[in-house]
């Protein structure tokens, strides 16, 4: 089931990336943004891990077997996390669980997916 969902998702960024770069008067800068957003995703689609931005709800800290691997900085993050108690329903927000999750997180210091950091205000990806 994943390999027709992953070539499904391989041809509809094809064929937006093709408008993208070829449609009515395509800039320069379109066509690099669509290369660069298009090698970021077949790199989580190779990995099987998800997007950024929908790493959100119900996560659950892992030590083994993973769905994603991320490290908690102070500077710089993919994610500016908050963690919740109820309502981990936008980018950002973490309710951290023991049964059921959404997402499996396993916090490594090293070849992590994502860097995050921990916020009181703000949360969300770029």
């Amino acid at each position: 089931m994943k390999t027709k969902q992953r070539a499904m998702g391989y041809s509809l960024a094809f064929l937006c990336g093709f408008f993208l770069t070829h449609g009515p008067n395509p800039t320069p800068n379109a066509k690099q943004e669509f290369a660069r957003e298009l090698h970021l995703c077949q790199q989580a689609w190779a990995k099987d891990i998800p997007d950024k931005c929908k790493l959100f709800g119900k996560i659950q800290l892992v030590d083994n077997f993973p769905d994603v691997k991320v490290k908690i900085v102070d500077h710089f993050p993919d994610i500016k996390v908050k963690r919740v108690k109820n309502f981990a329903d936008k980018p950002g927000l973490w309710q951290i669980v023991e049964n059921f999750p959404d997402y499996k997180v396993q916090i490594v210091d090293n070849f992590p997916d994502y860097k995050v950091e921990y916020v009181k205000n703000f949360p969300g990806c770029d």
